[in-house]
């Protein structure tokens, strides 16, 4: 299965397995694939959800101390601010 963009699967080779971590143990960076689920199987996100979920949890996580923005390859990235 490939992920070449809006509609294409997911490969699970795709998720990151390993978080970048603080030796506090502080989450630092966390890199997400926004999906969307139709008939049954899972698929990138089109670049307009991509983007109203970014909004939407930009929003949020300011809130926390965090930022929130999409990749030009379509991943979203949060950061700490702090």
């Amino acid at each position: 299965m490939k992920s070449a963009g809006a509609g294409k699967n997911l490969d699970e080779a795709e998720t990151p397995a390993v978080l970048p971590v603080e030796e506090s143990e502080k989450l630092i960076r966390l890199r997400m694939i926004p999906t969307q689920i139709r008939h049954f199987k899972v698929n990138r996100a089109s670049n307009a959800d991509s983007i109203w979920l970014r909004d939407r949890l930009d929003r949020e996580c300011r809130k926390l101390g965090g930022r929130v923005e999409l990749t030009e390859d379509g991943e979203l990235t949060l950061e700490r601010s702090d």
